[in-house]
């Protein structure tokens, strides 16, 4: 396994990496900040969640025109609990539109809700980073990437406390990884995606077709993670006159 390959837009556009690095390791005070990859996202309100294939440390910042977007962050859980059974009041809640935050990806985070247009930006290692290729990592490393150690993990991790862990409610005592037990959690009803009719072509070359239907998902992947072009959408679907937004 090579542990990584370099995504096709760092090979297409490297001189965006080079920017992300270089704003990045600007943003620091001390040791530079190790990192194989970077997550892009655009108006995405993640729900609780642990990461994976994530070697811990990790850095965002949230940017654009909006409110609300902090970060909410479970600091001392240690994994032994079930999502569903975190309690509230275990959370922290971080403004990210101002500086970097430096957190844990493998504990519990989510986003807040917010309103308006978000951007947010994730720096972290990927786990196996030290089997990457070595072409992969000189390639990355050509574009400012810290490339991480063992020393430079550390330290990060350390600048982070260790967890706790968090009691159960029921029983006022703490979980022990021996007393979790696979459990089964109900989805709630999905929501009805919205979808749209094109009445006229927005001209933003997605090749779409006047006439025909797409969610908002569907739409947004056509966008190729093009930043720009998901942003005019946006505004394109507020325009009855371009799409026509169906009934659920």
């Amino acid at each position: 396994e090579s542990g990584g390959v370099e995504s096709m837009l760092c090979g297409q556009y490297p001189a965006m990496l080079c920017l992300f690095s270089r704003w990045l390791r600007d943003s620091g005070d001390g040791m530079p900040f190790p990192f194989t990859s970077v997550n892009l996202n655009f108006d995405y309100a993640a729900r609780v969640h642990r990461d994976r294939r994530n070697a811990g440390p990790s850095m965002l910042r949230a940017l654009g025109n909006f409110k609300g977007g902090e970060l909410a962050y479970y600091p001392d859980d240690d994994g032994t609990l079930p999502l569903p059974e975190l309690p509230n009041h275990g959370k922290t809640i971080s403004d990210v539109s101002k500086k970097f935050k430096l957190f844990d990806g493998n504990r519990a985070h989510a986003v807040e809700a917010f309103q308006g247009e978000r951007f947010s930006m994730v720096f972290y290692t990927s786990g196996g980073y030290d089997r990457c290729a070595p072409s992969v990592r000189s390639a990355l490393m050509k574009s400012g990437v810290q490339w991480p150690t063992k020393k430079a993990l550390d330290h990060f991790r350390g600048l982070l406390k260790a967890p706790r862990g968090y009691t159960m409610a029921s029983t006022g005592k703490k979980r022990r990884r021996d007393d979790v037990k696979p459990v089964e959690v109900t989805q709630a009803p999905s929501k009805t995606v919205p979808r749209f009719r094109v009445v006229q072509h927005p001209h933003l070359h997605l090749n779409l077709e006047v006439g025909h239907t797409y969610s908002v998902s569907s739409l947004l992947k056509k966008c190729r993670g093009d930043a720009a072009k998901a942003m005019a959408l946006r505004r394109k679907l507020a325009d009855p006159s371009v799409f026509e937004p169906l009934p659920g």
